[in-house]
């Protein structure tokens, strides 16, 4: 467990029930903590779990990926999530709560952000010349789970050149996702697309699309959600 960094848990297991008031995992420079239960006993099998993320350095937890797309910056986040059932599908199907995270203070690789900007004269220039690492000003995301689906209230990423807005779904029992990207570029360019990607598949390796432009949503607040 190389990410591992510090671990405190306070635990206690009585008729079948699992009780974690507390705890506290350091990992990535940063911390993961929060309460959680289990009820194997219970009819069907039953669990719920709170979790903060607090000062996660992402490239700690990306490795090599981080380094070719010149990922960096500190996440945090917040989850709050209930499940039944007597098996993994079946929890997965009936998982509900909320989902917020955000990562600020970083960078990104200017090819990666050209790319999902859809910019074309960009991403030449950076093939020609060569990436480098751009200000990534916020990427956040909050998202409603119920019966097993997390819908997306909130999808942003937003660099010092574009902007990029998401909406969607994603099918926790299945791994799948269907999730629609707008992209704007901040600045004038060559060979910008007008248009929205669609991403649809298996969440590993999704299938992409270029789509009709959908026209986004307003999110002023995104890069700072607040808990749902």
């Amino acid at each position: 467990l190389p990410l591992l960094q510090s671990a405190n848990v306070e635990a206690s297991l009585a008729d079948g029930r699992l009780d974690v008031p507390r705890f506290d995992v350091g990992v990535g420079h940063g911390h993961v903590s929060g309460k959680a239960s289990v009820d194997v006993a219970a009819k069907p099998g039953r669990g719920e779990a709170e979790v903060d993320v607090a000062a996660v350095r992402i490239e700690s937890l990306l490795g090599a990926k981080a380094l070719r797309s010149r990922l960096s910056g500190v996440l945090h986040g917040h989850a709050a999530l209930k499940a039944s059932g007597a098996t993994l599908d079946a929890l997965l199907a009936s998982a509900a709560g909320n989902v917020s995270a955000f990562v600020a203070n970083g960078t990104i690789s200017s090819l990666l952000d050209a790319k999902m900007g859809l910019q074309g004269g960009r991403v030449l220039k950076s093939l020609l010349t060569g990436a480098e690492p751009i200000a990534l000003r916020c990427a956040a995301a909050v998202l409603d789970v119920a019966r097993g689906e997390a819908r997306i209230r909130t999808l942003v990423v937003d660099t010092e050149r574009t902007r990029t807005i998401g909406s969607g779904t994603i099918d926790l029992a299945h791994g799948t996702l269907d999730v629609l990207l707008t992209p704007e570029a901040k600045q004038p360019g060559l060979f910008v697309l007008e248009r929205s990607i669609r991403l649809r598949g298996a969440l590993r390796e999704p299938s992409h699309e270029l789509v009709a432009r959908v026209a986004p949503a307003s999110t002023a607040r995104a890069c700072r959600p607040d808990r749902p």
